[in-house]
């Protein structure tokens, strides 16, 4: 077995503790996060606690997780719920579970998995992009390819099957480089480039936990090769059969689409690579005045260009932004943006590279990030609808947004050099220089 010891690597003592644990890590790496939560579980030992709890002190305690107010936000909303409706205990039932603030299927399968060892698939990006690589799906939402993976996969193997992809998507089957040549699945994955070693052994963790009992084979390697099979023989319509596809897709600009979760771009957003998109608190409102300095942006929701949920502009905070309107088409976006991939490369732990694709050709924009390697997330603005509200006469423009939700600059053009944008963020947004 590839991955012997993979596991959920969040720390927890119980359902509570990894039901908050994983709250905190939207867009944030468990490592970080099992460093906040022992102080935080000591400050706060139970959902009352949670509940009340002085708002500053849960937000500082918390900070370094990235959205901390939003976080803090729906952990004591989660919390007072906890208290009202389930006498302070995490249900045990995925309808329950999702009616929480801040709970959505990722989190709640999670919970139900290593908390409650109740069978569930977990998609985070890890799992969509392995699971579109090996041909299981070729969606890019998150709830359908659940449903895809869900008609597949035997039941009882659901949580392990989703650990094992998780822990493979981050040692082997990475997004920008993915090692081929070391994967044990090469010879059945139809992705495959370059495979010479499958039979390479690859890390593991050095401190294994108590996990839901694993099949003795390799659950992993063993449903690719049944579904591989099966999906090479189907001919009559089935699950296997519609899901699979031996053509992939590299070129998806014959025609304009306003969708970039098209599913004919699949192909095109694993090459891209591009970080997943931020969550955002779709209650919140936009803090005007809109789109100046002093303001906060605007209420419109743009989708994804890579993988991740929809975005509400005017929802993001809790951390540093810096967002980018940019085009393909455009020389001076494309001139600058190895600046803004570098900025993201060098802050990733304080700021966020947010960029605002304005065109309806989301596979020219997914074929230029592949190209320049930016790696970081972008959604789609087919429309244009953003330019009237943010006062843009066009691309590339970037605006410097507080944790707060609030305009601290922009800058109108494109960035001469990675020390001049370097200045600006410190200038607008307290970051020095890496």
């Amino acid at each position: 077995m590839t991955y012997p010891e993979a596991d959920c690597e969040l720390d927890f003592a119980n359902p509570l503790q990894l039901l908050i644990a994983t709250v905190l890590s939207a867009q944030c790496t468990d490592k970080r996060v099992n460093a906040v939560t022992p102080a935080l579980f000591d400050r706060y030992p139970d959902a009352a606690a949670f509940a009340g709890a002085d708002t500053d002190e849960l937000e500082e305690l918390i900070r370094t997780t990235g959205f901390y107010r939003a976080k803090a936000r729906n952990i004591q909303g989660l919390a007072g719920q906890l208290c009202a409706r389930f006498g302070g205990e995490v249900p045990a039932e995925l309808d329950a579970l999702v009616t929480l603030p801040g709970v959505g299927r990722k989190t709640a399968n999670v919970v139900l998995g290593y908390a409650f060892g109740i069978p569930g698939i977990t998609v985070d990006t890890h799992v969509g992009r392995v699971a579109r690589r090996l041909g299981w799906t070729s969606q890019t939402d998150p709830v359908k390819v659940e449903q895809d993976l869900m008609q597949l996969l035997p039941q009882p193997d659901w949580t392990m099957v989703s650990q094992d992809l998780i822990w493979h998507g981050r040692r082997c089957c990475v997004a920008r480089k993915p090692r081929c040549g070391q994967c044990p699945l090469a010879t059945l994955c139809p992705s495959a480039e370059g495979a010479t070693d499958a039979a390479e052994t690859l890390p593991v963790a050095k401190k294994p936990k108590p996990a839901p009992k694993r099949r003795s084979s390799g659950a992993l390697l063993a449903i690719a090769a049944v579904f591989m099979v099966t999906a090479c023989s189907a001919a009559d319509g089935n699950i296997a059969g519609e899901r699979v596809s031996t053509t992939a897709t590299t070129q998806a600009d014959g025609a304009a689409t306003t969708s970039p979760r098209d599913p004919a771009l699949a192909a095109l957003i694993i090459a891209a690579g591009l970080a997943p998109c931020p969550d955002s608190d779709r209650t919140a409102v936009a803090i005007e005045p809109i789109g100046r300095v002093g303001g906060g942006l605007p209420v419109l929701t743009l989708p994804c260009l890579g993988d991740g949920p929809d975005v509400v502009l005017s929802g993001l905070r809790g951390t540093p932004m810096l967002i980018n309107i940019w085009a393909s088409w455009c020389p001076p976006c494309i001139a600058e943006m190895p600046y803004l991939a570098q900025a993201a490369r060098d802050h990733s732990d304080e700021l966020l590279v947010l960029g605002i694709d304005v065109q309806d050709r989301p596979g020219s924009a997914l074929d230029l990030a592949a190209a320049l390697d930016i790696g970081f997330a972008s959604v789609s603005d087919p429309g244009f609808d953003i330019r009237a509200p943010l006062v843009i006469p066009g691309p590339p423009v970037t605006f410097f947004v507080d944790a707060d939700g609030v305009i601290q600059g922009r800058q109108d053009g494109a960035f001469p050099t990675q020390q001049a944008l370097a200045e600006q963020l410190s200038s607008y947004l307290g970051i020095d220089p890496a």
